[in-house]
């Protein structure tokens, strides 16, 4: 199906070809409905870039433009037939499953979003009328459960598995990193950071910080940075950028945070989000060892999964500092668990799996 795979409206009857080419072929059919189109965001890594593995497993996939309306889903589905619909977030207000009758949904969640009072309702609905519920972590299964009982834990993988020109840690600058998409959505995690920065500099103040997800006009990102350059601190902004180019720029990168603060309910639904990049990119990391990260990390092999005590983590990270070579055993253990346990085709297999179940395919 080529480029149809990701539709743009066009002419119905151009439509209805393609459909009834690929009904021809009598292969399972997946509908999928995004939030966003974003490189890099959970639409992508969790839904689109699966379409291709998808066809390898037997499921022809076709992913919805998010700005379809609901008679254009509603032709859609009428053309193409889908034996199951995948819904990706239940933030799109017409990725809901009572629209769809006859049809199975799948509802993939990855946030923490039953915890948002605005929206927690219509959540509970979601959940409660999907076929069954894919979620990014043991969190969100245990808060989704109470709702439907069918869920199935899918931790996020990515298509990249490694960086287009890679780079020794051996070579690599004195620069660390907090590669949050918003970290200004998470001030605990923000304040925790600036202590971090500050105990290493400390330490060790011939590194430079940088910090993604910037936005010069928000306030508290303006005193974050203005605090640490107060205190002498070298740092440089990154704003959003795509993808590909931002797993290129951590090839710079010698250390990657993590941190988590759990007295934020919305970060006790964190996956792997920005430590895929990380790996990618072959990035020691320092992170908190909490939610489903002890499952994949090996501390002191694969990564360092410490208490959120910023001394300690700026201790430790001014020793990786001072270790390259420890710094790329580290990126190097990591690495193999990365590539066997969350590439873009694992997370096929197990939605595969899922929507085999619930079409009776």
């Amino acid at each position: 199906m080529g480029a149809f795979k990701v539709l743009v409206v066009g002419c119905l009857q151009s439509i209805q070809a393609l459909c009834l080419r690929v009904i021809s072929k009598g292969q399972k059919r997946v509908m999928i409905y995004v939030s966003d189109r974003t490189t890099g965001s959970a639409a992508d890594l969790r839904a689109t870039s699966l379409v291709r593995p998808l066809e390898a497993l037997g499921w022809e996939a076709m992913v919805a433009r998010p700005n379809l309306d609901q008679k254009w889903r509603q032709r859609l589905n009428r053309c193409f037939q889908p034996h199951a619909i995948l819904m990706q977030k239940a933030r799109h207000p017409l990725n809901r499953p009572h629209l769809y009758p006859g049809i199975p949904c799948v509802v993939d969640v990855d946030d923490a979003d039953m915890h948002d009072p605005k929206g927690a309702l219509t959540e509970q609905k979601v959940y409660a009328d999907a076929a069954e519920v894919i979620c990014g972590s043991r969190y969100i299964a245990s808060q989704v459960r109470p709702f439907n009982p069918k869920v199935t834990t899918v931790w996020t993988c990515t298509y990249i598995q490694q960086a287009q020109v890679p780079v020794s840690q051996t070579i690599r600058a004195q620069v660390v990193c907090w590669a949050a998409s918003d970290p200004a959505g998470y001030p605990l995690e923000l304040a925790f950071v600036q202590q971090v920065v500050l105990s290493l500099h400390a330490r060790a103040p011939g590194f430079e910080f940088w910090i993604y997800g910037f936005k010069g006009g928000n306030p508290l990102m303006q005193s974050f940075v203005a605090t640490l350059q107060s205190a002498g601190v070298t740092v440089r902004t990154w704003g959003s950028m795509p993808y590909r180019d931002f797993v290129e720029s951590l090839t710079a990168v010698a250390v990657g945070l993590n941190p988590v603060c759990e007295d934020n309910l919305f970060s006790r639904g964190k996956s792997f989000g920005k430590l895929l990049a990380y790996m990618a990119a072959d990035v020691a990391i320092v992170g908190t060892g909490t939610l489903d990260y002890p499952l994949f990390f090996d501390h002191g092999h694969s990564a360092l999964m410490l208490e959120n005590d910023p001394q300690e983590w700026g201790a430790q990270v001014a020793n990786l500092l001072a270790a390259p070579a420890r710094r790329a055993a580290i990126a190097s253990e990591a690495r193999q668990q990365f590539e066997n346990r969350l590439s873009t085709q694992v997370a096929a297999e197990r939605l595969a799996q899922v929507l085999d179940r619930v079409s009776g395919a």
